[in-house]
């Protein structure tokens, strides 16, 4: 019998990767962009016109979590559903109390006023 190992057709290729040196580049995520969107329409519903953009925002959450950004999705849809009800409370609150705005506004006249 013969106890020869075959002889392999083309070389074996060895790579060398240096110590501190990144192997591969992670590509972003599909959902990442809408994620970063959902949150900035979260920010946004807090001060104008909260139904909107929280849906918009939740919406967006949803979409990146179904494309696999998973934290940035929950982070956009729980942000947008918190700042959605914060700022459909807010509105309501300054709406029912205007004394809010002409307070400061008149206080804003005084100061322009004492200034001249």
């Amino acid at each position: 019998m013969d106890n020869t190992a075959p002889i392999p057709s083309a070389p074996i290729a060895v790579s060398y990767q240096p110590v501190g040196v990144p192997t591969a580049v992670q590509p972003k995520s599909k959902g990442m962009t809408q994620a970063v969107i959902g949150i900035f329409c979260a920010v946004i519903a807090l001060l104008f016109f909260p139904p909107l953009f929280g849906v918009i925002g939740i919406i967006l959450g949803i979409m990146a979590v179904h494309k696999g950004e998973k934290t940035l999705g929950v982070t956009a849809i729980v942000m947008a559903a918190i700042f959605m009800l914060i700022g459909m409370v807010l509105s309501y609150y300054v709406n029912t109390h205007p004394e809010i705005l002409r307070s400061s506004t008149s206080m804003s006249g005084a100061v322009i006023q004492s200034l001249q």
